[in-house]
Formats: C-alpha cells, sequence, structure tokens
C-alpha cells in the first residue's frame, strides 16, 4: 500500500508471479498490466519467457538488441519504431509515421506501411517471408503497445516511493497520510498498513499541532530513532479547522489556553 502504482490487490499478485529483478521489468510490467495485453495473453506470454518456461527466439538477428530487454515480446511504440529503422531502413521521422499509424489502426495506412518495411527489407536482405511476419508481429502489437517513456517515468516513481518504505517507513507513512487527508478511505487503509508496519498510531492531539497536517513523526522518533508514532491533526476529521480557530500554547505552567473566534477558555 502507499506504492505508486503497485498498491492495487491486482498488481500485488502479479509482482509476486513475474518477481521482477531489475528497473526494466518493473517498466515492463506497468505497460503490461492493462486490458488490452491482459486480454490478449501478452502478458501471459511475457511471465513465460521471463521465467525460461517459453524459449525466445527470434525471427532475424537484429531483433534480439532491440526485444531482449522484453524477452522477445514488441511491447513498446519505440521498439516498434527501432525494428522499422533497422530492418526496412526507415528515418526517425518515417518511423515515427508507423508509430502515428499504429495508434490510429487506419487499414489503407498500414497496408501502405506495410508495403514500406517489406520493400526496405528487401534492400536489407531479409527475404519478403520474414519480413512479413515480422510486420505481422508489428500490427498485431499496434492494438496493446504503450510508450515507453511514460511507463519508465511512472515506473521510476514506484521505485522511488517502494524504496522510501522500505528504508524510511514512518517519514514515508506519514507524507502518506497527510497527502490523503482528505480521502477518508485511503486513510483507513493507510492507518491499517501502518500498524502492520508496527507503527504506532496516536490519536488526535488539538494542541500538538501548528499547521494542517495530517500526522507528524513524533519528537521521540527524531531524537532517538527508536520509537515508532505518529499523531493525528484534527485536520484530518475538521477540514479546515485552524482556519477558523487560533490555537496557542500559553506559558502558564501545566495550562494550555485555547483561543476561538476571540473567545479565551482553559
Amino acid at each position: 500500500a502507499g506504492v505508486f502504482q503497485l498498491e492495487s490487490s491486482g498488481m500485488r499478485d502479479l509482482l509476486k508471479k513475474l518477481k521482477p529483478e531489475k528497473f526494466e521489468d518493473i517498466i515492463a510490467l506497468l505497460a503490461l498490466f492493462r486490458p488490452g495485453p491482459i486480454g490478449s495473453g501478452m502478458l501471459d506470454d511475457f511471465m513465460k519467457r521471463k521465467h525460461g518456461e517459453v524459449g525466445l527466439e527470434y525471427d532475424h538477428p537484429l531483433l534480439e538488441p532491440i526485444l531482449k530487454e522484453t524477452y522477445g515480446v514488441i511491447l513498446f511504440q519505440e521498439q516498434a519504431m527501432r525494428i522499422a529503422s533497422s530492418l526496412a531502413g526507415f528515418t526517425l521521422a518515417q518511423a515515427d509515421n508507423l508509430r502515428r499509424a499504429m495508434a490510429k489502426k487506419t487499414p489503407e495506412v498500414m497496408s501502405q506501411m506495410r508495403e514500406h518495411f517489406v520493400n526496405g527489407a528487401l534492400k536489407n536482405n531479409i527475404d519478403k517471408r520474414a519480413a512479413s511476419k515480422i510486420f505481422d508481429q508489428i500490427e498485431y502489437f499496434a492494438g496493446y503497445g504503450f510508450n515507453k517513456s511514460h511507463s519508465a517515468a511512472y515506473a521510476l516513481i514506484s521505485y522511488r516511493t517502494a524504496y522510501l518504505k522500505a528504508n524510511f517507513p514512518v517519514e514515508f507513512m506519514t507524507a502518506l497520510l497527510t497527502s490523503e487527508k482528505d480521502n477518508l478511505d485511503k486513510i483507513a487503509t493507510y492507518i491499517n498498513e501502518a500498524i502492520k508496519m508496527g507503527i504506532k498510531i496516536l490519536p488526535p492531539g488539538a494542541f500538538d499541532h501548528h499547521r494542517e497536517e495530517l500526522t507528524r513523526v513524533s519528537d521521540a522518533w527524531l531524537a532517538s530513532k527508536r520509537t515508532r508514532e505518529k499523531r493525528f491533526s484534527l485536520g484530518a476529521f475538521v477540514p479546515g479547522y485552524l482556519r477558523h480557530f487560533e490555537i496557542a500554547r500559553v506559558g502558564l505552567g501545566d495550562h494550555v489556553v485555547a483561543f476561538a473566534k476571540g473567545a479565551a477558555s482553559k
């Protein structure tokens, strides 16, 4: 819970099955966890290839350096563009036109792209049958392809939030609960997660906060690194309460004076 893009039950189950070993696996995972790849069987095929249950075969040696990181599966739009460039001599602009054609899935345009691809592959000493088969794979991929740069940016945030949760659990859960202070459903989920992590949740304290934050790391934790506790702010239960009440500590021994709309009470 709390790890960007990876906190749903379906994603957690998939992580256990996939067993990612490198950052690129997380990038691929985020691209695969969509209705298209799941429904088409692409996700299952990817996992079988990763775990060695299916052998990796490439229809041409030039495909291996392009598809090796995704175990022979054309997963990203950038891969399709590199294939067109390396095998059929497409310029980068022409490869981008192929990407756009795949996104729009216009039959007439894809037919023109196929002809261009096959002719370019023939000039690169790739036989027509192999070229046509490779383009078939690109065309099939068109319905499920994802932008790698988008997936990589998401994966980086996923990695960083997982790192923070693992190495700075109290600070991470404090920030997480604060960021979701207006979402009671998520608050309940994250409270349970914090308790599972052995973090003590303290009750709301009206006089312990001077800012509208949901939680904060206790002074004891900051000083000793031995206690693990957080305290709720009333801001989580009474939205905007600090805009209506001025709360101040006054040096009156054990007394604390609260000033509310001009009236004072002890």
